[in-house]
């Protein structure tokens, strides 16, 4: 528990923060996670698919979003380009990325396990 309290009270300082598949599961926790730990004027990315969702945790969260399929041909060079004009405020201790961006498919051989139908 003590660790716990730790890791709530620590501060990430003066950073840009890059989360990727933010619209659901571990990224979207992480968000969600990470966006009450950065300093003032810090800037925390999230990039997903879905519009809807990004929207709503930008709202929340005073975040920002950016829809976009990092598997096309643009998206990786708009995420470049947008971070790029956030880091652009000030001087950044950390950059921070959780890529953790991809398809949600069960992989074929967890359908043949008993009980993960």
């Amino acid at each position: 528990m003590e660790r716990l309290a730790g890791w709530r009270a620590m501060g990430l300082g003066h950073a840009v923060g890059i989360v990727t598949g933010a619209s659901w599961g571990f990224s979207w926790s992480l968000a969600r996670l990470i966006a009450p730990r950065l300093a003032p004027c810090s800037a925390l990315l999230l990039v997903a698919r879905s519009v809807a969702v990004l929207e709503q945790l930008e709202g929340e969260l005073c975040v920002h979003g950016l829809p976009a399929n990092l598997a096309s041909d643009d998206g990786p060079q708009r995420l470049v380009k947008v971070t790029w004009e956030l880091r652009r405020d000030g001087p950044m201790e950390r950059l921070l990325l959780v890529n953790n961006a991809g398809e949600r498919t069960v992989p074929r051989h967890t359908l043949d396990t008993p009980g993960c139908k």
